[in-house]
């Protein structure tokens, strides 16, 4: 989507784009401000008149941007533990080795 401020999608994809950041506050904890988005209200209501289950389908989409957006950070945490492991165990010296095979001797 694509619009101008006043356009009625525009109004749509401000509030899949506020429901998401509500949500995605919560998961990561970091809160929501909701004053910096009261310009967008009177045109979120106005579409919610027009059609009360664009809340319910702004909701699903939300969820997915959500869920999109958290896949990132997924990812980029699985790659962070990935390389500690990696460095972990380019940490560990050869004596270190040579005494975890003599605490299992029929390696």
């Amino acid at each position: 989507m694509s619009a101008r401020f006043d356009d009625e999608s525009y109004a749509k994809e401000e509030l899949r784009a506020e429901i998401g950041s509500l949500i995605l506050g919560d998961e990561l904890q970091i809160g929501h401000e909701f004053g910096q988005h009261a310009a967008y209200v009177d045109h979120w209501v106005k579409v919610l008149q027009d059609d009360p289950k664009e809340i319910i389908r702004a909701s699903r989409d939300a969820e997915k941007i959500n869920d999109f957006v958290m896949g990132f950070e997924k990812q980029s945490s699985n790659m962070i533990n990935h390389q500690y492991n990696i460095n972990t165990i380019k940490s560990i010296s050869s004596e270190q080795i040579q005494s975890g095979m003599n605490f299992f001797p029929d390696i």
